[in-house]
């Protein structure tokens, strides 16, 4: 379906010839061309109209969906987790509620015994508030901000979840992952006690490098353990997907599936769990 620029492009130009035929025809005609001119251009533009309010609808019916979606997750996470103090914003930069209830589901299904999660920040309070749930497991949390990692340790003690996860300050440096290199986290993950049950990828931001997040798996990929699950944020951007399909081509031991949300997202787990992947 032609897109509502398009359109109004060639309405434009359609106006603009009208406005053309209207000057050379009033040579031959008189003034009795402008009718037939005004005509047109009318009809052109209560074209132009209707398609406008169109458009406006639409968005305006997706824009409600979406925000009603967000409006259902957001309840279904504090009616759930029930916090002590009311959550920080969820919008802008920060993970949005239908993301954190898959975060959620996925907690809660896995009951994973160690978390990492690439940078900090509402999800971390949120997957804290999961494990005090089960009553087990432990989070650590990788930030290379400063000013970040104060404001998530901030949370966690507003919401008396130290227990239950901790936040690292780890600035990004060169790491080099096959021949090239990468800006990372610096942190060592074979300090880590037991293997990582469960990844989530929230972080460095898109604009550090190119494709900021590959090294998210070959980095953890030793100390993952038997049944581990990646979850990545913000899907729906290109870097994310590029990103997916060189892990899926270096590595054909892993599945993965994109997940509809509000700005989209990746699974990923052992290839034996595949559920929907066009590969498997």
């Amino acid at each position: 379906m032609m897109s509502f620029d398009k359109k109004l492009l060639i309405i434009i130009l359609l106006i603009g010839l009208i406005f053309v035929v209207s000057v050379i025809g009033y040579q031959f005609y008189g003034a009795a061309i402008y009718s037939v001119t005004i005509t047109m251009t009318s009809v052109l533009v209560c074209v132009l109209l209707l398609e406008a309010q169109r458009r406006i609808r639409n968005e305006t019916r997706v824009h409600v969906e979406l925000v009603y979606r967000q409006l259902e997750a957001y309840t279904a996470l504090v009616h759930f987790l029930q916090p002590k103090i009311p959550f920080p914003n969820f919008r802008g930069w920060s993970a949005s509620p239908d993301f954190l209830k898959l975060v959620i589901d996925t907690v809660l299904l896995r009951k994973p015994t160690l978390v990492l999660e690439y940078g900090s920040g509402t999800s971390t309070v949120v997957i804290a508030y999961c494990l005090k749930r089960i009553g087990a497991g432990r989070l650590i949390s990788l930030e290379h901000e400063k000013v970040y990692v104060e404001r998530t340790k901030s949370m966690l003690r507003a919401h008396d979840l130290e227990q239950w996860a901790e936040v690292k300050l780890s600035p990004l440096v060169k790491r080099q992952i096959g021949t090239k290199d990468w800006l990372w986290y610096d942190f060592d993950l074979n300090t880590l006690s037991g293997t990582l049950d469960m990844l989530l990828v929230d972080g460095p931001p898109h604009n550090v490098q190119n494709l900021a997040r590959y090294p998210a798996y070959p980095m953890a990929a030793p100390r993952l353990s038997t049944d581990w699950v990646l979850i990545m944020d913000d899907g729906l951007r290109q870097s994310e997907q590029d990103t997916v399909k060189l892990w899926d081509e270096a590595y054909p031991n892993i599945s993965y599936r994109y997940v509809d949300l509000e700005k989209g997202c990746f699974l990923m787990s052992p290839h034996r769990d595949c559920e929907s992947n066009d590969r498997c």
